[in-house]
This record gives structure tokens, sequence and C-alpha cells, in this order.
């Protein structure tokens, strides 16, 4: 495999991971509008919904973190994605603690 093809595996991955990210914090914005209105069923459903699209994008950059440690052919720039990736999680792990907590809050 050449590089290109590395790097549009890796860009195309990224933009599915950034795109499961965003309709995450859609729907969590979208839960709101049932908070205002004192409809529990369909906020928490919504707030659950949004957790399971941060997991996907989580499972889908540590997809991406093993395609890229476990490819010999890539050359020096495997830091620079790394670092990507490693920012990705720290960013899905920091959206899905809040949503955790919303969830908390929101059933107690």
């Amino acid at each position: 495999m050449n590089n290109s093809n590395i790097h549009t595996i890796f860009h195309t991955t990224l933009r599915n991971i950034a795109l499961f990210i965003s309709v995450s914090l859609s729907i969590l914005g979208y839960s709101q509008y049932y908070r205002d209105k004192k409809n529990n069923i369909y906020n928490i459903s919504f707030i659950f919904i949004n957790i399971i699209f941060l997991l996907v994008s989580f499972y889908l950059t540590f997809i991406l973190h093993n395609f890229i440690t476990n490819n010999n052919e890539i050359s020096k720039s495997s830091t620079d994605f790394l670092n990507i990736i490693y920012i990705m999680f720290g960013l899905i792990i920091t959206i899905l603690t809040f949503s955790l907590f919303t969830l908390y809050r929101e059933t107690t």
C-alpha cells in the first residue's frame, strides 16, 4: 500500500469519525428541546442515542489507531497521524463524560 492510499484511508476515516461526533452533538442538542418540554422519555432516549454515536466514533478511532500502528509501510509521518488520533480520543472521551453526566443529571 503506497503513501497516498494510506493518507486517503486516514482522511476518510477521520472524516467519518468527525461526522459521528457531529451527529452525536446535534442529537444531544435536540434532546434539550424535549428537556424544556419535560418529556423525559424522548430526552433520555436522545441522550442514549448520543452516547451510542460517540461509542461508534470511539470504535472507529480505535480501528484507525490499530491501522496506523500495525502498518509497516507508514513513513515518519505516522507520529503526526498518531497525534491527531490521540486528540480525537481525548475529544471523544471529554464529550462522552459530559454526555454521561447529562444522562445522570436527567435521570435523578
